[in-house]
């Protein structure tokens, strides 16, 4: 996908994304939490981080989501998942490779809850 797509908030979309050292990089899941408005006009998305290694125990940052679930099929996701809204990262739009699928309205207003505590807006 090339910097000019346009991508819209609670969509799922593999990018090439840094490791935390900065030594290199990998392809990874992530969700747009950025609003539609700023996903239009600028040229980087605001995402939070989706890893198939699901702790036993969430975090109040964490939203685990079941690969066969409906909100699972509907994301595009194949693993068992969790969305770490702790993991915050600032990503230019063509380090997107391709959209997986999104999540519905519902379980954005759970990542939303868990994006509150993660920033403390609450």
């Amino acid at each position: 996908m090339t910097d000019q797509a346009i991508y819209r908030r609670g969509e799922v979309l593999l990018a090439e994304l840094p490791f935390a050292d900065i030594t290199g990089s990998k392809v990874r899941p992530i969700v747009v939490v950025q609003n539609d408005i700023a996903n239009k006009v600028s040229g980087n998305l605001i995402v939070v981080s989706v890893s198939a290694r699901v702790p036993h125990y969430l975090l109040p940052t964490q939203y685990r989501v079941e690969a066969a679930s409906s909100v699972g099929k509907q994301a595009g996701l194949i693993k068992n998942s969790v969305v770490d809204c702790s993991v915050i990262y600032t990503v230019a739009k063509n380090r997107i490779r391709r959209q997986l699928g999104a999540f519905p309205r519902e379980a954005m207003s759970e990542i939303d809850d868990c994006l509150r505590v993660s920033l403390s807006l609450d």
